[in-house]
């Protein structure tokens, strides 16, 4: 937990105050950044009191022969003195390109997360496989990866629905695919993203997540945005008396920087 919040402050940190890192990047014709930070929140006293709050740091570098990417997120909510959500969301990926055409490159991928709602204390997901971009111009964008890699979760509680395996600590082979897709509407004013995660354990058939997270933003600016997000999740294998599917309807304020 320490270690994310570093992560997120230092990248606040880097980005913002460190103006060299910026104009070195700009000077450097090979190389384009893009930094996304989204935050938003609520509370509320009285007979019902609620306190939230949705933080999320997206960076981008993209280079002509490698691109990577990091989706960070945290997500609080305290409901009548009890905390519900104190989760953290990390998703790191790499890929090389071998050519200027991007049919077919060499991917990698690093995630944790943890999550309250369904008991996962820390979950490490790494993996490598190949991807291919079949659409790129400045209206659209397709990227799906397709790996192979293992899981490593630590839950809070050992009786599962849907599975054999009654350990609070899983660790297994994974399948999994990644679809990012970007469209652009209205005169580049309104920005539709859609990234849908499918993993299959290679222990268990019945063992699979569903991640399906769809956006709509607005660009007021250059720099500012506003946008509708929706988190879908679907986790065939979790623990009793949980429910297998969760989703969140969250609205945000976008701050964007690039090259």
């Amino acid at each position: 937990m320490k270690y994310h919040i570093l992560l997120l402050l230092g990248a606040f940190l880097i980005f913002f105050t460190n103006d060299e890192l910026i104009a070195q990047a700009d000077e450097e014709k090979d190389l384009s950044y893009k930094i996304g930070l989204r935050v938003s929140g609520s509370r509320i006293s009285g007979t019902f009191t609620q306190n939230t709050l949705q933080l999320g740091l997206e960076t981008n570098f993209d280079h002509k022969k490698w691109e990577l990417h990091n989706s960070l997120s945290y997500r609080f909510n305290r409901t009548n003195g009890l905390a519900i959500e104190d989760n953290w969301y990390d998703l790191l990926t790499f890929a090389y390109y071998p050519n200027e055409q991007k049919l077919w490159f060499p991917a990698a991928f690093y995630h944790y997360d943890n999550n309250l709602i369904f008991r996962v204390n820390r979950r490490h997901r790494f993996g490598a496989g190949i991807g291919t971009i079949p659409v790129d111009n400045a209206k659209a964008y397709l990227r799906i990866v397709i790996t192979g890699g293992y899981e490593d979760t630590h839950y809070n509680g050992s009786d599962f629905v849907n599975s054999d395996l009654d350990m609070p600590i899983r660790q297994n082979g994974l399948f999994m695919v990644y679809l990012n897709n970007n469209y652009t509407l209205v005169e580049n004013r309104l920005l539709f993203k859609l990234r849908i995660f499918y993993m299959q354990s290679l222990k268990e058939r019945a063992d699979y997540d569903l991640w399906f997270t769809p956006s709509l933003a607005y660009k007021v600016n250059k720099y500012l945005s506003f946008s509708i997000n929706y988190d879908y999740r679907f986790e065939n294998v979790h623990l009793e008396p949980i429910g297998p599917a969760n989703d969140v309807l969250l609205f945000g304020m976008n701050v964007n920087l690039g090259s």
